[in-house]
């Protein structure tokens, strides 16, 4: 690398280049240079190091060849003398000026000359005292010959005047005249170089006002001049003027008249000149804005120069401050609007037309830019203005109209009244006798429907009633102005019915109704007017326009009258011959026309709505008025009808364009009206849009004209006897007019061509190829035959590329004779022609691969072969480069090897044409063909053209060498890493780019980082070119903006995940600030893709940073700073002061004030203000914010204050930011309160949806200052606050659905716990809901009333389910449920009606077929069109609502049908768990016990399809839908009767299998209340069978249980639970089903059994609850075995040894415990079934072992209490021991008491103390055995008492009595002193009193 190999290294390296290409050889000098930048720039290059380089670059001066070399040396040069102290910059300059002297070469002198500039723009201060060198060697090499080194000279002289400064004052006069000299000069490239280095000269204020006048006077000439770029430097020239003006000197009686006039001023306002705010700019712009408008009126002014001095006013008005336009907003719009109202200043309406286009760039340019408080100013001014009348006032309205429907697109709903003040002026002109005004005006009206959608049905109905008030006129007088309002209106009807489809929630459809019946109605008024035909043609227009326009709304909206409309149309066009008269021609022609745009909506919009019988119904129609057409114009028609006809022409061949299916039976008619057009019409306009945007560099366009300026055209057909307005806008301004009639018609007819070529079989197209080549041949006058050819190869491409959109076959006949046809124009001299026969080519080589290989021969050959004849070379080059475009780089890599070595020579070539169609070529190869195009041959070709100036010295030429750049970086790949010499060399030729001042060049530069991210990931440095995109974002140019935004958006959704630190939030303020500012509606979108991105991605990192940002964006609003405002009346004042003399005479403005005392008192704000579409936006990002942070792992704390609390402080001070976005939830709050109480209409629902998000994500977050309290209670003012807004009468619909949507979380969640509160929202939506039917919004759509009404009924339903589920499990809500239940309750009968009504109308739209649909009219919908519209909010409202309704009592079997019929399929879903979980809760609730108690004869089908439906959920395995799925199993076998199954019982079977799999499943993960579930479900299911079939199913059940007790976790609760069920389940599965099958049931209770003996055995070596449960589910199936056949001693014997066993080992107290509870249960199982035998056998085996346990635990020490698990087994042992003397036989008793009461004996020990609580439960319990047995077997005890000794006697009765004792101080202790013992108490007491007197011995 070279910066490894040091300065030396690099100094001789560039030592040896320079030889190399001195000698001519390979030039390798700019790898050389790069070295040694490298070298220069490396850290710790030494002086002494660096000197060396010093010198062999002033060598190289001789040397040099091409301008990047140049600027390389230049720069290294500047970073020399900063790097090595005595190489000072005049010595340098010295040098320079030897080489300079010296030099012969103009290379050298460029070089010389640019070094000098470089040093003068860095350095200059330290140069003055060379300036008068400097400005001689640049006055000596301005007189050069050589052209470059006058334009760098030029340059030099700019970077003299810019860098000293003040420093060359005394020397602007003369470099006045040296540039006089050269903007005068014959070459436009000097001229511009001179007109830059004069903005230069500009910006350094002038010595004297005669100066002032010079620049003034070369400024205007600079506007007049021949060249674009030079008018736009002369504009930048002027605007620099403007900005400080000078004014002539006075003479002394003037400055005295001057000085009274101040001081009468000065006294009449009561302040000094130039003392109030703003005051000197005031009269600044007023002085400008006059001088402008004095060049702009001049008379003979060229169109250009006009278009100039609006680019003027425009950069004049950029250049102010924001303060400044803000106060003077209204003087700006009163100036530019008096041009077009100044009288005689324009000639003819071209020119006024032109002027007003002019007025409109300017204004509607410098709207952009203001604030909206501004923009609304200006929108009031024009609408004054749109009052005023005059001469010229036409041409004033239509500008302003034009503004101002950019200026309401802008403000939009933020002026929440403008339909108020602005619709009167605007409709007034609808009466205008104007076409053009009157199709502005309802231009305009339209713009205000879109605007604020809230008034799109007022304004529509306010223009129908004003169209069917219009009365005929009574005088002949009259007539033209009823024929113009009857235009206006109607186009306003229009208008704004086009614009329906743009409203959110579109307008009523009876208003729909209403206009489509109107316009019957006036077409039946015009069949009935045979007064005066004009009448007739008025009212037949007025019809169709409006029939027209509803059918453009698509089938969306006109689907109710399509069919009408056909027949209308049909019945329109009916009786097609040729009128009879001449005279009736034009009236024919006028009715036709107007029918035809009918036809032309209904084929481009509702075509597929037409069908067959509506196709069958127009086509013969359609036919018998193309017949008549040619037969009225074949018999001559008369002059006053040849327009008329053209029109017809016009729409006929536009609707037979949009009906393809129509062109069939009349193609031959067709081609004989249109190829006549094609040949003799004017050129065609649709070429220039169907070439590739890519190939613009190629030209013939201005470059401007392809993407920096372009707008898309705006068609609006005005009127059909004042012709088809068509604009098509030009970025200058200059050329703004109509489009020619016969150009649309040629257009035309060139689409109809292109449909039928696309639409027709294979011999009609060989047949319109045929004839477009005959017209080609045939002759045509020289004037016509370019036109002729453009509009043949137009039909050719629009055709063939028809035909490639639609992935259509092309037979290869066709694409034989069609290349044949693009091969003629491959070599036209029309740059536009050569693209469009080489983008024919190359599709048509992609249609047939036989014309590949002999088209790539073909075109290779005549490019060796045509050596002379740049422009067919060029045009093969193009077709091979379109080849490989289409064809594609694998299907054409064969011919590679052919063409590529002849486009690399080819660019080398010195020919501008041939070499850049070469270049751009070749970028097309490599681009399609990758590595296979060799692209580092390319590179090296790209390295040599980069040096060489005849190929780098214009715009195209660089920006296609930038383009092929670009194109090796994408096929070079993985090559290109950092280092290496592809990247190098691409880093040179890309700092050559980004340096050239065009913009289409700098584009390139950013492309080529675009393509690093795509294609080399890996040598991508984002901290390198991230600032360089985010500088980029503030480029004037579209293009490069756009550049920036997509390659930005590439980067951050790049996988490598870059880190770009704090420049995100940098980008983020900065694309935010541009969706403020930014007027194209692309690049608005892409803004908010890649901030949407940015969220996304990026906010993960600092989520807390990105909600302070967005917050502040939202919550700005407005600063205090004021400044004043002048009114239009002051404005018009001061113009008029300072108008010009030679101006001629202008209107004056009537002195009134249109602003009101409060808009002059607020002023100008200091900070931006965010537009409200920007802060819509934001809010939606704020809402993908709280949902990404949502979805990463680990986010609780974000969302909990406790959590969030514990990792870290929360912030404290004003202004910081914590980590987690918890802490930003009072602004959120905040976010939420201002948007959604908001007067900006789209701002309140978006804020309600916010609000819907944060109640949602912090719904669960905990107040930690107050115990329970939800987090969002302490914002609960001003949620409640929203809400209560978002209930308003005036709220949008959107806003109140949204608000229903949250209603239920907001009250669940705790946001709001005051019972008042509730009470106050719910009872604004109680009466609503009563009658929800009667919830309508009159300004929109139904459906909007639909979304409503749904999201009420919605709403109602999850309170609904709330109160329920709050009241069943969660008291400490029930006052809440209570509030909710007390406003529900009574309107529940109407909620059960609306629920009902809903399910019914969404199952009828979601299960029948389109035709039961359309025959339906259901509750919530009246039509199929509605249906599709409201369809979405069905979806979203259905299932809370189904849920509600399934838990209500007494469901009607109707309903309850529907109900199972939605919800069954949903629950069958396994792609949506939460949907179907709901839906299994659904089908819960709705299969009731009332329900499954009554069964149907479908009954047992729909448990087939419920159970179907579970074990498809329980298959797929998702956690969400588990739980509700076993609850339903677990209610079904519950609820189910088992009479049901007798027949078929295989959906019991699947409910127990899916129960088995389940109880595993569930017991594996952990899932208590599931696994609880599946046992419940299992236990029941079987009891459903029959006997047989319960029989053949319970070993498998069984076996479940058993297995799923084993998989017991070793948790308390959770085994302790699990195994009380599964004990429950057992008992109830062992019980016998029948007599009948007792044997067999038998075997299965013994098998059972069995398996459970046999897992104990392995109990030492289990978890100690798994052996419980076991030892517990033996116990239960012993029981049920005792009560079979209770002889089965094997089994017990068996049993007894387990439970032995387990006694003596006593390891696992658990067990020992269940052990015990197993005994006592068995026998007394046992003894119930009166088997004393088997009763005697488990005690007489176990109670040893009891007795030992017990002395064991009271062989404790003293003082030691027993813990929990020994308090258990002591008792479960006394327990056995009453049982062992209740089953002990009367022989037996004394020996029983012998061996049990000294057992109980032990743990009466005197000595332990009773204050431990276990210790006193077990002696009270032992003492009441005790006393028990001596009272209940008195003469058994007295013989035990008797066999005693008298010691062991004596302390039997001392331990009695003292435990009496004890018990009864306790007893004493505990009572009250002054508490008497009740009767109760007493006998209580008795009973514990032992007297052991009668056991003494006698």
């Amino acid at each position: 690398m070279a910066e490894q190999q040091g300065a030396a290294a690099a100094v001789a390296a560039l030592k040896r280049a320079a030889e190399q290409q001195q000698g001519g050889g390979t030039s390798t000098m700019l790898e050389a240079l790069w070295g040694v930048e490298c070298a220069v720039r490396a850290q710790g290059a030494t002086p002494e190091e660096l000197r060396p380089c010093v010198g062999v670059l002033f060598q190289c001066f001789g040397v040099l060849a091409a301008p990047p070399q140049i600027r390389v040396v230049a720069k290294l040069v500047v970073i020399l003398m900063d790097k090595i102290r005595e190489l000072t910059p005049p010595k340098v300059a010295r040098n320079l000026f030897t080489v300079l002297g010296s030099s012969k070469t103009p290379t050298s002198r460029v070089a010389a000359l640019t070094t000098l500039s470089a040093i003068l723009k860095t350095k200059g201060m330290e140069l003055v005292p060379l300036i008068p060198d400097i400005e001689g060697q640049v006055t000596k090499q301005l007189k050069a010959n050589e052209t470059p080194v006058r334009e760098a000279a030029l340059d030099t002289l700019a970077a003299l005047i810019k860098g000293c400064g003040a420093s060359v004052a005394h020397l602007h006069a003369d470099f006045t005249k040296v540039l006089k000299k050269q903007l005068q000069d014959k070459l436009p490239e000097i001229r511009l170089k001179a007109a830059q280095c004069f903005v230069v000269l500009c910006e350094q204020p002038a010595p004297d006002y005669a100066a002032y006048e010079t620049r003034f006077t070369l400024c205007v000439k600079l506007l007049d001049d021949q060249k674009d770029n030079v008018r736009e430097e002369g504009a930048t020239c002027l605007s620099v003027l403007l900005q400080n003006p000078q004014k002539p000197p006075q003479q002394a009686g003037q400055a005295s008249k001057a000085a009274a006039a101040a001081s009468a001023k000065e006294a009449a306002t009561g302040r000094r000149p130039g003392a109030a705010p703003g005051g000197t700019v005031r009269e600044n712009l007023t002085t400008a804005c006059n001088t402008i408008n004095a060049l702009f009126v001049r008379p003979g002014v060229r169109k250009e120069l006009r278009a100039a001095l609006a680019l003027v006013y425009l950069k004049f008005l950029q250049s102010l401050h924001g303060a400044d336009v803000d106060s003077n907003t209204d003087l700006i719009v009163a100036a530019l609007i008096r041009l077009t109202r100044t009288r005689g200043a324009y000639t003819s309406p071209s020119e006024a037309l032109q002027a007003c286009a002019c007025v409109k760039f300017a204004l509607a340019s410098f709207a952009v830019g203001l604030r909206e408080v501004q923009q609304q100013r200006m929108a009031k001014v024009l609408a004054h203005e749109l009052q005023r009348e005059g001469e010229q006032a036409d041409v004033a309205h239509l500008a302003a109209l034009r503004v101002l429907c950019a200026v309401v697109g802008e403000v939009g709903e933020s002026m929440t009244d403008i339909a108020d003040w602005l619709t009167e002026p605007v409709t007034k002109l609808l009466d205008s006798p104007n076409a053009y005004v009157r199709a502005q005006a309802a231009a305009c009206l339209r713009a205000i429907s879109a605007a604020v959608p809230s008034q799109a049905a007022t304004l529509i109905q306010q223009s129908l009633t004003a169209l069917t008030d219009l009365k005929a006129p009574a005088t002949a007088a009259e007539l033209p102005q009823f024929l113009c309002s009857m235009r206006g209106r109607s186009s306003a009807v229009a208008a704004l019915l086009a614009g329906v489809p743009s409203a959110p929630l579109g307008v009523p459809g009876k208003l729909l109704r209403s206009a489509f019946d109107t316009a019957l109605r006036m077409r039946d008024e015009a069949a009935q007017q045979h007064a005066d035909p004009r009448l007739a043609d008025a009212r037949s227009e007025a019809c169709w326009k409006i029939i027209a326009a509803l059918l453009s709304t698509g089938p969306a909206f006109a689907s109710p009258f399509i069919t009408q409309a056909v027949a209308a149309v049909a019945a329109g066009l009916g009786g097609g011959a040729a009128p009879s008269a001449r005279g009736d021609v034009s009236h024919f022609a006028a009715q036709r026309t107007c029918t035809l745009w009918a036809a032309t909506a209904l084929g481009t919009h509702c075509a597929d709505a037409l069908g067959d019988a509506g196709m069958a119904a127009l086509q013969q129609p359609l036919a018998d008025t193309l017949s008549a057409l040619i037969s009225a114009v074949s018999a001559g028609p008369p002059t006053t009808a040849l327009e008329p006809l053209q029109l017809l022409t016009l729409n006929l061949l536009r609707t037979f364009a949009c009906l393809p299916r129509a062109q069939a039976p009349c193609l031959r008619a067709l081609l004989s009206v249109s190829l006549p057009n094609v040949k003799e019409g004017p050129a065609s306009t649709l070429l220039r849009r169907l070439l590739s945007a890519d190939d613009a560099p190629l030209g013939p366009w201005r470059e401007d004209d392809d993407g920096l300026f372009a707008e898309p055209l705006d068609v609006f057909v005005c009127e059909a006897q004042d012709a088809a307005v068509t604009w098509e806008r030009s970025p200058d301004a200059a050329s703004h007019q109509p489009v020619p009639l016969a150009t649309q018609v040629v257009d035309a007819a060139i689409l109809l061509l292109q449909s039928a070529f696309a639409s027709q079989e294979q011999r009609a197209r060989a047949g319109i190829l045929a004839q477009l080549e005959a017209v080609l041949r045939a002759p045509a006058s020289p004037s016509s035959h370019g036109a002729t050819s453009a509009n043949v190869l137009c039909a050719l491409l629009a055709a063939v590329k028809a035909v490639h959109e639609r992935r259509l076959p092309l037979q290869p006949e066709c694409a034989s004779a069609a290349f044949e046809l693009a091969q003629k124009f491959v070599g036209d001299p029309d740059a536009g022609l050569r693209r469009g026969a080489g983008e024919a080519v190359g599709l048509l080589c992609r249609f047939a691969d036989q014309l590949t290989a002999p088209a790539v021969k073909t075109l290779s050959r005549t490019i060796e072969a045509s050596r002379e004849e740049p422009n067919l070379r060029a045009g093969c080059a193009f077709a091979l480069g379109c080849i490989q475009r289409y064809v594609g780089g694998m299907r054409a890599s064969a011919h590679l090897g052919t063409f590529v070595p002849l486009l690399h020579a080819m660019s080398r070539e010195l020919s501008p044409v041939a070499s850049q169609w070469a270049v751009h070529a070749l970028c097309l190869a490599v681009d399609a063909a990758g590595p296979a195009a060799q692209p580092q041959q390319t590179l090296a070709l790209l390295t040599a053209l980069f040096q060489s100036p005849s190929h780098t010295s214009s715009m195209p030429a660089l920006r296609l060498l930038g383009r092929l750049m670009n194109a090796v970086v994408g096929a070079v790949g993985p090559d290109l890493v950092p280092g290496s010499g592809v990247f190098r060399l691409c880093s040179i030729i890309l700092d050559e780019i980004k340096s050239a001042p065009h913009p289409l060049v700098q584009l390139e530069s950013i492309l080529f980082y675009q393509r690093l991210i795509l294609f080399a990931p890996q040598a991508v440095v984002p901290s390198t070119f991230a600032p360089f995109l985010q500088a980029q974002l503030a480029s004037p140019w579209l293009l490069v903006r756009q550049a920036a935004v997509t390659c930005l958006r590439q980067l951050v959704q790049a996988p490598q995940q870059w880190d770009l630190g704090v420049l995100i939030l940098q980008l983020a303020t900065q694309l935010f600030s541009m969706l403020d500012s930014e007027s194209d509606r692309k690049l608005l979108n892409e803004g908010e893709l890649l901030l949407g991105t940015m969220v996304e991605k990026l906010s993960p990192k600092a989520p807390a940073q990105w909600l302070a940002l967005l917050k502040d964006i939202i919550l700005t609003t407005h600063s205090t700073t004021k400044d004043r405002v002048i009114t239009m009346n002051a404005a018009s004042e001061e113009l008029a002061t300072e108008a010009p003399t030679d101006v001629p005479e202008a209107e004056e403005v009537q002195p009134q004030s249109i602003m009101s005392d409060e808009e002059m008192r607020d002023g100008p704000q200091t900070e931006l203000v965010p537009r409200w579409r920007t802060k819509v936006f934001t809010l939606e990002c704020l809402r993908k914010l709280l949902t990404t942070v949502r979805a990463l792992p680990g986010s609780d704390p974000h969302f909990d204050l406790i959590q969030a609390s514990k990792l870290e402080s929360p912030p404290s001070g004003a202004g910081q930011v914590g980590t987690y976005l918890v802490f930003g939830l009072a602004d959120l709050a905040k976010v939420v309160y201002f948007a959604s109480t908001n007067p900006v209409e789209p701002l309140r629902p978006a804020g309600v949806r916010l609000m819907v998000d944060v109640v949602t994500h912090f719904a669960r977050a905990r107040d930690p200052q107050v115990e329970g309290a939800a987090l969002l209670e302490l914002h609960q003012v001003q949620f409640s606050s929203s809400l209560n807004r978002a209930f308003t009468a005036d709220a949008p619909p959107t806003a109140v659905a949204a608000a229903c949507d949250i209603l239920t979380e907001f009250i669940s969640a705790g946001v709001c716990t005051d019972p008042g509160v509730i009470r106050r929202l719910l009872s604004q939506l109680t009466p609503q809901a009563r009658d929800v039917h009667a919830v309508t919004f009159a300004a929109f759509s139904e459906h909007a009333s639909t979304m409503v009404q749904l999201s009420l009924l919605a709403a109602f339903a999850r309170l609904h389910l709330f109160r329920n589920e709050q009241a069943a499990n969660d008291p400490s809500k029930s006052e809440v449920a209570a509030v909710v239940a007390a406003s529900i309750d009574p309107i529940m009968s109407d909620l059960r009606t609306h629920w009902g009504q809903l399910l019914r109308d969404f199952a009828v739209a979601t299960t029948q077929p389109p035709a039961v649909v359309a025959l339906y009219r259901g509750s919530f919908f009246s039509h199929a069109r509605l249906l599709e519209e409201t369809l979405p909010y069905f979806h979203a409202a259905w299932l809370p609502v189904l849920h509600a309704a399934a838990t209500l009592p007494d469901v009607p079997r109707a309903d309850f049908d529907v109900m199972l019929g939605l919800a069954l399929p949903v629950a069958s879903e396994v792609h949506d768990p939460p949907r179907a979980a709901s839906c299994v809760a659904c089908l819960r609730a709705l299969l009731s016990p009332a329900a499954l108690r009554e069964p149907t004869a479908t009954t047992l089908d729909v448990v087939a399809d419920v159970a179907g439906a579970c074990r498809r959920q329980l298959a797929a395995g998702g956690d969400t839908v588990r739980l509700p799925v076993l609850s339903l199993l677990a209610h079904l076998a519950r609820g189910l009767p088992a009479a049901l199954f007798t027949q078929s019982d295989d959906a019991v079977t699947q409910i127990a299998q899916m129960a088995a799999s389940q109880l595993r499943e569930c017991l594996r993960r952990g899932c208590e209340a599931e696994a609880k579930l599946a046992l419940d479900a299992l236990a029941a299911a079987p009891l459903l069978l029959r006997p047989a079939r319960r029989v053949a199913l319970a070993p498998a059940a069984l076996a479940a249980v058993v297995g799923a007790l084993q998989q017991l976790r070793d948790e308390v609760q959770f085994a302790t639970g699990v195994a009380d069920a599964a004990r429950g389940a057992l008992a109830e599965m062992c019980r016998l089903p029948d007599e009948s099958v007792q044997d067999e049931w038998e075997k299965i209770m013994y098998c059972t059994v069995g398996t459970l003996l046999t897992e104990l055995k392995n109990y030492p070596n289990m978890a100690p609850y798994p052996a419980r449960a076991l030892f517990g589910a033996l116990m239960t199936v012993l029981c049920a075995v005792c009560q079979l056949k209770p002889q089965l001693y094997h089994l017990h014997s068996a049993c007894c040894a387990a439970m032995k066993e387990a006694l003596v080992a006593g390891s696992c107290p658990q067990l020992v415990v269940c052990c015990l509870q197993a005994l006592c249960t068995i026998v007394q199982g046992a003894v119930a079934r009166t088997a004393p035998a088997l009763a005697q056998e488990y005690i007489a085996c176990l109670l040893p072992d009891v007795l030992v346990l017990v002395h064991t635990a009271a062989s404790q020490p003293a003082g030691a209490d027993f813990d929990t698990q020994q308090t258990e087994q002591l008792t479960e042992a006394i327990k056995v021991i009453v049982l062992a003397h209740t089953l002990a036989t009367d022989q037996n008793k004394v020996t029983m008491l012998q061996l049990l009461v000294p057992a109980l004996c032990w743990l009466l020990n005197p000595s332990l103390t009773l204050t431990t609580p276990n210790r006193t439960t077990i002696h009270n319990t032992a003492l009441q055995v005790i006393l028990r047995l001596a009272s209940s077997c008195a003469g058994d005890f007295k013989l035990f008492v008797d066999t005693l000794p008298a010691g062991d006697r004596a302390e039997l009765e001392q331990r009695i009595r003292q435990s009496v004792e004890a018990q009864a101080a306790a007893a004493a202790a505990a009572a009250a002193p002054a508490r008497v013992a009740t009767p109760s108490q007493a006998r209580q007491q008795a009973s514990l009193t032992l007297d052991v007197s009668m056991y003494d011995k006698q």
